[in-house]
C-alpha cells in the first residue's frame, strides 16, 4: 500500500509525533524519503526480510519505494516521524554528504543525546507551522542536518541493527510523571495543577517537558485526544463527529479541527475517507508483538 504526504499541503515536507496511542498502518510504502527518531521506548519494524529493532537514540532511514511494517511498540513509545519529497532531498544533498546511495532502501544508526535533542527541536519547529515559506526551508536544513548526523554515526559500511540498551539522555522523574498523567485521556489538569502533582513550578516543568518529550504539555495533550477521537468514531457509522471530538477532551469544533488537523496533517472529513478506503486502522495499535521497555 502506498502512503504518501496530503496534496493539499504545499509544503515540501511533512512531520508527526507517534506513540502507541496513535493510528496503525498497514504494510505500506512512501514515495517520499522518510526518516524516524526515536525519543523514548521501542519499536520493531520489518524491513524486507529482515527485521530491526529500533530504542531511544535510534534514527531509522526509509527511501522511496521501501516497504515496512511495525511489527511490535512499547508502552513508553515517543517517536518522530518525518517524510520529505524528492526535490527536498536533492536540495538538501548539496549541502551535506551524500549518503543516499551508501543507505540502499533504508539504513539506521544510535545518535548520541546532544544529536538527539537538535534533531527533535528542529521537528518540534516544523510539526505545527501552517506556513509554507517557513517550512519549506527549514524542513531543507533539518533534512542537511539529518543526513550529516546519519553519516556520521552509522555502524558498519550499510545496514546495523541498535543495540536495545542504548540511552542518549535520562528522562526527569517530574516529566515522568507529567506524561503519565496527561496519558490518562479522562484527566484535564491545568498547568499549575499539573506541576504542583510532579513537584516543578510550571515555567521549568514546560520547558524541560518539551525539551525531552519533544512537544509542548499543550500538544502532547492534544495528540492523545486526537488519537482518542479517532478509536472512538471509528468508521464513522451513526456517531456524531462533534460528540465524539468533545468526548474526547475538546471544547468545542474549531479547537478539535485545529488540533486534528496539526496531529494528523488534513483534515477530520479527510481522515473519514482514508479510513473508509482501507488506508487508516482507526483503532489503538494492540499489536499482539510487545516490546518491553
Amino acid at each position: 500500500m502506498k502512503l504518501d504526504l496530503p496534496r493539499e499541503r504545499q509544503f515540501e515536507a511533512g512531520v508527526w509525533y507517534s506513540t502507541p496511542a496513535s493510528t496503525w498502518y498497514p504494510t505500506h510504502y512512501h514515495e517520499e524519503f522518510e526518516l524516524k527518531l526515536v525519543l523514548w521506548g521501542r519499536a520493531s519494524y520489518q524491513m524486507d526480510s529482515t527485521r530491526i529493532e529500533l530504542g531511544p537514540g535510534s534514527l531509522l532511514w526509509l527511501a522511496p519505494g521501501q516497504e515496512h511494517t511495525l511489527l511490535g511498540i512499547s508502552d513508553q513509545l515517543s517517536m518522530w516521524v518525518a517524510s520529505f519529497r524528492l526535490d527536498t532531498v536533492r536540495e538538501a544533498e548539496k549541502s551535506s554528504i551524500r549518503v543516499l546511495d551508501q543507505a540502499g532502501t533504508w539504513g539506521a544508526c544510535g545518535l548520541p543525546a546532544a544529536r538527539v535533542l537538535e534533531l527533535s527541536a528542529l521537528l518540534a519547529e516544523l510539526v505545527h507551522c501552517e506556513d509554507p515559506q517557513l517550512v519549506n526551508p527549514r524542513s531543507g536544513r533539518l533534512l542537511a542536518q539529518a543526513l550529516n548526523a546519519w553519516q556520521e554515526h552509522r555502524f558498519g559500511a550499510s545496514l546495523c541493527i541498535l543495540p536495545l540498551g542504548l540511552q542518549p539522555y535520562p528522562l526527569h522523574p517530574a516529566v515522568m510523571r507529567a506524561r503519565s498523567l496527561l496519558r490518562a485521556l479522562d484527566a484535564d489538569l491545568s498547568l499549575d495543577s499539573l506541576s504542583r502533582r510532579c513537584g516543578l513550578d510550571g515555567p521549568r516543568l514546560s520547558r524541560l517537558f518539551k525539551r525531552q518529550m519533544g512537544l509542548s504539555i499543550v500538544q502532547f495533550r492534544n495528540h492523545f485526544r486526537v488519537q482518542q477521537f479517532i478509536a472512538g468514531f471509528g468508521r464513522g457509522g451513526e456517531r456524531n463527529m462533534l460528540q465524539a471530538a468533545l468526548d474526547s477532551g475538546f471544547g468545542s469544533y474549531p479547537q478539535f479541527h485545529r488540533a486534528f488537523h496539526q496531529v494528523t496533517g488534513y483534515a477530520p472529513s479527510e481522515h473519514l475517507r482514508r479510513v473508509r478506503a482501507g488506508i487508516v486502522v482507526p483503532t489503538y495499535q494492540g499489536l499482539e508483538a510487545h516490546i518491553e521497555d
